[in-house]
């Protein structure tokens, strides 16, 4: 039952317009800023495959793939 609950919450924070948010995160300077919305992305992909989609959908990848290169320790840790 959880896992549904957080399922809906994550496609209720996709469909809120919240990737925008997200995306423009992985582009702030600010390491902890970048490792939340890594995680924040990482989160709602693992739901299922629509909610993956739409963070593909919303060309939020390449940011990501970015954000994922730099050697902040923070970050590599978040996506191990």
């Amino acid at each position: 039952m959880r896992f549904k609950a957080l399922a809906k919450l994550a496609n209720d924070v996709v469909k809120a317009g919240a990737l925008e948010a997200l995306m423009k995160c992985l582009e702030d300077f600010d390491p902890s800023i970048k490792q939340v919305a890594v995680r924040a992305l990482s989160k709602i992909a693992a739901h299922d495959k629509s909610l993956a989609k739409s963070i593909v959908d919303a060309k939020a990848l390449p940011l990501l793939v970015l954000a994922i290169q730099q050697p902040d320790l923070p970050l590599k840790m978040c996506t191990s």
